[in-house]
């Protein structure tokens, strides 16, 4: 990664602040008196009081501690340095139990008894409550994993893969670059957001020239890996895209190399990218790849330094904290800062969605794989993603290739 003579000034600062990252926009920590007379929700004259709505608990259980300490981290820099504008920035936290139903109950718990700013949100079950909150005024920043982030202009994201009507060449351009041709899509049974994007994938697949071989549902409680092994090595698939849950993911992987399929790529969720799935699967998952919309830790940049010791001193709980759910939760928390300092010393839940929609160039001082214009991104597909592959002895991932692939955009009939 090329590093800009700016950039290196930035890490010099971030060095003599213990390593924090700082935000590039226009001077937020200014420690000069705010206005007393602001009076929309979540803004007091030394305050900003956000909602943090996530799944901690239920299927989406396992990217909330994570996410939770990246979120902690990124505001404990922030709040060491003086704040934004001069106030503290904190949170009220509610748990949606990977239910849409809660998830709406709890957002509006948040804005009725919490009394939020706007919102974080980590969660698979956002389009419980992203109506609401559209209709509301809110401005929600967080992990795209539904449809409703690409359609909703108070919603920020940069993680966004499944917009409505579009995808990219990027996932087929990578297998077919690593040799496959026969692709068997993996989805989960009654998941809307799973057969969207099993959709989106076999777009991409068949734009690169890889044939889809099958687009099947599977059910995680009902899944036998030794069956299911079997019936990808009799129809001579090389390639396995999996729209759905990891765990299952890798279970599968397992069974059909023991079953003798010949797999060329298996490629499984972003939160395959992860430490603990070391630990836990080893070399049974080798060679298996990863997609991911952050720069991966295995990149030989300065960028992780200030991330590193950012965790160590404000979410010292996380071990280890070389977590993509704990940069995800970092960089959630970054973009809601940058909209607050543009907000101003006053700000309005309409000011702050108008000034974060109009940043044209948003990398998290390195830490996306390329440059958001947030400015148009809705509706918008990320086009640029790195990927990530198991070492061949499952103790460590490597970097596939040095830089992001990014792909063209396509069209589809979700």
């Amino acid at each position: 990664m090329k590093i800009t003579k700016r950039r290196r000034q930035f890490f010099v600062v971030a060095t003599l602040l213990g390593g924090a990252l700082v935000l590039a926009a226009c001077s937020p920590f200014s420690k000069s008196t705010t206005s007393s007379t602001c009076n929309t929700p979540g803004i007091t004259a030394d305050e900003v009081h956000l909602g943090l709505l996530m799944s901690d608990s239920g299927a989406g259980e396992s990217m909330a501690p994570p996410f939770r300490a990246g979120v902690d981290a990124r505001l404990g820099v922030a709040n060491a340095a003086g704040g934004v504008h001069g106030r503290k920035v904190t949170y009220a936290a509610r748990d949606d139990q990977s239910a849409s139903a809660v998830n709406f109950t709890s957002a509006r718990e948040l804005l009725t008894t919490d009394q939020v700013f706007g919102m974080i949100e980590a969660s698979a079950e956002a389009s419980g409550s992203s109506a609401f909150l559209h209709d509301s005024g809110i401005p929600v920043v967080g992990i795209a994993m539904d449809p409703t982030w690409a359609s909703n202009d108070n919603m920020f994201s940069f993680t966004n893969i499944m917009a409505k009507n579009s995808t990219v060449s990027v996932w087929g351009d990578f297998v077919a670059t690593q040799g496959g041709r026969r692709a068997l899509i993996l989805k989960r049974t009654a998941s809307a957001a799973s057969n969207i994007l099993a959709t989106k994938f076999a777009s991409s697949l068949q734009a690169a020239g890889v044939g889809v071989v099958g687009n099947s549902e599977i059910s995680p409680l009902m899944l036998v890996p030794a069956v299911l092994g079997e019936e990808i090595k009799a129809i001579k698939a090389d390639t396995i895209i999996f729209a759905m849950d990891t765990e299952s993911a890798y279970r599968i992987v397992a069974a059909a190399r023991l079953a003798g399929a010949e797999i060329r790529v298996a490629l499984v969720p972003p939160d395959g990218y992860d430490p603990r799935a070391l630990h836990d699967w080893g070399s049974a998952i080798s060679g298996t790849f990863s997609y991911v919309p952050i720069t991966p830790f295995e990149v030989s940049a300065p960028v992780y330094r200030g991330f590193f010791n950012a965790m160590a001193s404000y979410a010292p709980q996380l071990k280890p904290p070389n977590q993509a759910y704990a940069v995800e939760g970092w960089i959630a928390a970054d973009m809601y800062l940058r909209g607050l300092a543009i907000a101003g010393t006053c700000p309005t839940r309409a000011g702050f969605i108008s000034g974060l929609r109009s940043v044209q160039a948003y990398d998290a001082e390195g830490l996306l794989p390329t440059s958001l214009n947030i400015s148009t991104s809705v509706g918008e597909i990320i086009p640029c993603l790195h990927f990530v592959q198991v070492a061949p002895d499952g103790t460590h991932f490597t970097q596939v290739t040095p830089t992001p692939l990014c792909g063209r955009r396509l069209a589809t009939d979700d």
